[in-house]
């Protein structure tokens, strides 16, 4: 990790590549690139960088998820990523429904409205919180290898 994100840093399996689609392979090359933003924010313990997340999440990772079913919805995260312009979003809900059964789980999925009008980019399921956020740290490490990415790259990425 690097040393001045000391468990919180997203990048910091920079030279891990993130295969999507038979079409196209994402991999964020340079730390540089990455850290040389300056506008970044903490959001559930993680770094967003310039990610501008819609609603807190309420979710407590010292709690069951039996004790929170009342905060598992289909609604539970959003941050918005403008990236020249496209506009993405990593989204997070629980399905299928706010009982915690051995069915249920997390779906953490990074989606693109403005240029593939609903592309879908990256999913993950997960039945945990602390599944969730090494999910969640995937996705926000995929949006900045998307930022060094040309258009046409971009628009090979999509998984559906």
């Amino acid at each position: 990790m690097c040393s001045d994100h000391i468990n919180k840093c997203c990048v910091c399996k920079i030279n891990m590549p993130f295969k999507y689609s038979n079409r196209s392979q994402i991999k964020v090359t340079s730390i540089e690139a990455i850290h040389g933003e300056r506008n970044r924010m903490n959001y559930f313990g993680m770094e967003i960088f310039d990610g501008k997340p819609l609603k807190p999440i309420l979710l407590d990772e010292n709690l069951t998820l039996e004790e929170q079913w009342m905060h598992l919805t289909q609604d539970i995260m959003c941050i918005d990523y403008n990236i020249n312009e496209f506009e993405f979003s990593i989204d997070v809900g629980w399905y299928p429904t706010a009982e915690v059964t051995p069915l249920s789980y997390f779906k953490t999925i990074i989606i693109e409205g403005s240029i593939t009008e609903g592309g879908v980019f990256f999913e993950k399921h997960s039945k945990t919180i602390k599944q969730l956020k090494s999910d969640l740290v995937e996705a926000i490490t995929l949006i900045q290898g998307i930022k060094l990415m040309k258009k046409k790259e971009i628009l090979n990425a999509v998984i559906y």
